[in-house]
């Protein structure tokens, strides 16, 4: 999920604005800091397909003109992430699929890139976090029955990081009410991320125990959900204001 900012030069937007992107991005850059220094000794490989996953994600979704949010399934594949290697690791493929947002299919402005990666990357943090505080360990020892229950844990902490920061940005922005934000932009998101729950969860579980053959067979209705995502923005863009 990201914020359709304004594509003007930062230099154009009211200082209170640019001091919070500054803010989030500054957030961003800790939060990656924190995911290099604990990545542990994790599977490089996989981290790096893990990263490609997200990015890719990103490419495929679909950018709604009636809205600022968009959403896209790399909250599944981060979650995954979180799963199957740790919250470090997360961040990082948060990190990457929201530099993928910034610069495919067209490079956007800096400023937004770096709003999001922060966006991304604080909420994979949080979300990290919970899951570890309910499974205790990623990997191989998070395959309990308390792998659902902290899935959604992790998923809620996420979002209670990223919408408020996504509803503070466009009131900010757009001189709209935080109540009119979430009715306009960000009401439609709750049933599509609930799906990210079981699919992240599954992805990650797969690939911990059966490895990629076994990732492999959640990557196929998580693209469904991709198409399924886009078709519901495209209905958002064509009802009438």
């Amino acid at each position: 999920m990201d914020n359709q900012m304004s594509q003007s030069n930062p230099g154009g937007m009211p200082t209170k604005v640019v001091a919070y992107i500054a803010a989030v991005a500054v957030a961003g850059l800790a939060a990656v800091a924190y995911g290099v220094t604990h990545l542990g000794g994790i599977n490089v490989v996989a981290l790096e397909v893990f990263c490609v996953a997200a990015a890719m994600s990103e490419v495929g979704r679909r950018t709604s003109g009636a809205s600022h949010v968009t959403i896209s399934l790399s909250v599944a594949v981060i979650l995954a992430a979180i799963v199957a290697l740790g919250p470090g690791a997360a961040i990082l493929v948060a990190a990457s699929a929201a530099l993928a947002q910034g610069l495919f299919p067209r490079i956007r402005p800096l400023h937004r890139t770096l709003f999001n990666i922060g966006l991304y990357t604080v909420g994979a943090l949080a979300s990290g976090l919970a899951f570890q505080a309910i499974a205790g360990r990623s990997g191989q020892e998070a395959l309990t029955v308390m792998l659902i229950p902290a899935a959604i844990v992790a998923t809620a902490a996420n979002f209670a990081v990223n919408w408020p920061v996504l509803a503070g940005v466009i009131h900010l922005s757009t001189g709209r009410s935080l109540r009119l934000v979430w009715k306009e932009d960000i009401s439609w998101t709750p049933a599509p991320i609930l799906l990210t729950v079981v699919l992240g969860s599954a992805l990650g579980a797969n690939f911990v125990q059966f490895g990629w053959m076994g990732a492999a067979i959640v990557l196929v209705p998580l693209a469904v959900l991709q198409v399924s995502v886009n078709a519901i923005t495209r209905r958002y863009d064509e009802e009438p204001a």
